[in-house]
């Protein structure tokens, strides 16, 4: 099933889930820019398999503090990151110059000897992520 925010909301407002707030618009002011579809499929499938197995989630969580690397998402307890490669479809994006592609792969390799798993999607396999996780927790 893939969530809405109206769900997420119905659900924190039974107290089934914790962690999420819904955007609020504010009249007149300028608004962040928008997440993409994918990025805001993401946040709340993978909030919500996380809650249906007491997991704490978290983003942008830095794992090598020498080098300040981030994951996008990130499940501590079992070290699991998800990473969501978005910039790979924009004409200028530091994630698909050859210096970027070098730099991606020095973070990944540095993850693994640190001990985690990390799940890599696209916008157009991100869908993917729930089974993946599946199969890494063993559920």
């Amino acid at each position: 099933m893939n969530w809405s925010e109206k769900h997420i909301e119905k659900l924190k407002a039974g107290g089934f889930i914790r962690g999420y707030s819904a955007p609020r618009k504010n009249a007149g002011q300028k608004l962040p820019p928008q997440k993409s579809k994918a990025l805001i499929w993401l946040d709340l499938n993978i909030l919500y398999w996380c809650n249906e197995r007491l997991l704490s989630l978290e983003k942008e969580y830095q794992f090598d503090p020498e080098r300040k690397w981030r994951f996008d998402y990130c499940i501590t307890a079992h070290k699991i990151a998800i990473e969501y490669e978005g910039g790979i479809y924009l004409a200028k994006s530091g994630h698909n110059t050859a210096k970027g592609y070098t730099k991606d792969t020095e973070k990944y390799n540095r993850a693994t000897v640190l001990g985690w798993r990390v799940i890599r999607v696209t916008a157009s396999n991100y869908k993917t992520v729930l089974q993946q996780l599946n199969h890494l927790y063993g559920s």
